[in-house]
């Protein structure tokens, strides 16, 4: 038995079809590695389901950067980050990862250069947009000590419906959709849940897998208490905010082939792209943002969102 406070399945995985788009589009989880995610993507190819490397990135200067330079790596940033970790992991306590690159001197000397013509401020500025597509969080405030080391390097994106995965593991699994638990009372004898609905349910087991706002805000009730490690834990985590932008077109209005696209030097919060065209053959474009502008972007209305993006992919229209 699943019992699921959404109207959906699969959680971070949020998969959509539409008869007027070509490919599925993902509104959660999409980007993977093929070494780290090895075990998920032999799943995936099992089931069918389309996945396909990427390769080739551009770095494009905004105007306010510059109108023409243009690179094809960024290791300014990712210098800089490691700098100010290995600084971090030296200091009797943990820092944001801002403080770190400040105190650590590693911001100063990534302004002091640059990357084929595009400023090292910028360069940084950059990869640390990209790291908040990774973990939710700018760089304000992301540990040191746990948040910035480490960050996957993407190589293969799901196209082909990830929620796939979900469907074929629940079959024949009675599932209950919006529905949600509002208490939990355990023993060695089994599981009690109480549903929202009023009903209650007795199990052998349950597996708790839900939102850490929700622990936070205490909408679940535990009888006895989570242990005092687990309610310490759940009180000093941060949730993330990362939002997922997908933009099609009847053509494509850009001339470069590269997978990935990062616009340098500017005030707009969507500036990491996604060419399927390069991956697909279709003409979609999806961007990603996280951290603070993520909760900006949310904000936006449509019409909004769509001036947003479209000024942001300015510098990357063909000539």
């Amino acid at each position: 038995v699943m019992i699921e406070a959404r109207n959906r399945v699969g959680g971070r995985i949020d998969t959509r079809t539409s008869k007027t788009w070509p490919l599925s589009v993902e509104l959660g989880a999409w980007r993977l590695n093929k070494a780290s995610d090895a075990v998920l993507l032999t799943r995936l190819a099992s089931l069918g389901v389309e996945t396909n490397p990427f390769a080739g990135r551009v770095f494009t200067g905004a105007a306010a950067a510059t109108k023409t330079a243009t690179a094809t790596a960024n290791t300014v940033g990712p210098a800089a980050v490691q700098t100010a970790t290995q600084w971090a992991a030296e200091q009797p306590a943990d820092s944001s990862l801002k403080t770190s690159l400040d105190k650590s001197g590693a911001a100063k000397s990534a302004a002091s250069s640059d990357s084929d013509g595009l400023p090292g401020a910028a360069m940084l500025e950059e990869y640390l947009a990209f790291l908040s597509t990774v973990n939710g969080a700018s760089d304000s405030a992301l540990s040191s000590w746990y948040g910035a080391e480490g960050s996957p390097e993407f190589d293969r994106l799901v196209t082909g419906g990830f929620d796939t995965m979900i469907t074929d593991a629940l079959d024949g699994v009675h599932t209950s959709l919006s529905t949600a638990v509002v208490g939990i009372s355990y023993s060695d004898s089994g599981v009690s849940l109480k549903l929202g609905t009023g009903e209650s349910l007795k199990v052998d087991r349950a597996i708790v897998t839900v939102p850490l706002g929700v622990l936070q805000e205490g909408s679940i009730a535990f009888e006895p208490l989570l242990p005092f490690s687990h309610r310490t834990a759940i009180d000093a985590i941060g949730m993330g905010a990362v939002e997922t932008v997908w933009l099609k077109f009847d053509k494509p209005f850009w001339s470069t082939d590269a997978a990935a696209w990062s616009l340098v030097g500017t005030d707009d919060d969507l500036t990491t792209w996604f060419n399927l065209e390069a991956v697909t053959g279709e003409p979609v474009l999806v961007g990603i943002v996280g951290g603070d502008a993520a909760r900006r972007v949310a904000k936006l209305s449509d019409d909004q969102l769509v001036d947003s993006a479209l000024r942001a992919l300015a510098p990357f229209a063909g000539g």
